[in-house]
């Protein structure tokens, strides 16, 4: 099953998951940016401030629901979410960090 809620409830739907019955949760946090990194035009900060707002409620999240849940943040800052063109490239970057946590994934599914 794919849940997808664009933050407007919650960051990620890690409660309702566990409802249903899930043992253990991978959520992907793609808001994570390189807030550094940006221009300081008030459309930018704006962003900026929305996306840490999700990230951040993302990790509370995860620390509320307990130890069966992993957050992965793939390095995706410099991807645009809705250029597609870079799909292929973002697919990547979602796989690389999948597998730099995978010892965890393991030992949570055991």
């Amino acid at each position: 099953m794919h849940l997808v809620d664009g933050g407007l409830a919650e960051a990620m739907p890690i409660r309702l998951v566990e409802e249903m019955g899930a043992d253990v949760i991978i959520g992907v946090d793609l808001y994570w940016k390189d807030y550094y990194r940006y221009d300081r035009n008030v459309s930018s900060v704006l962003e900026r401030t929305y996306r840490l707002m999700l990230s951040k409620l993302s990790d509370v999240d995860s620390k509320t629901y307990g130890k069966n849940v992993i957050i992965l943040r793939p390095r995706v800052s410099r991807l645009d979410t809705f250029a597609f063109d870079t799909a292929a490239e973002t697919i990547k970057i979602g796989e690389t960090c999948a597998r730099a946590n995978i010892a965890k994934i393991k030992r949570m599914i055991q």
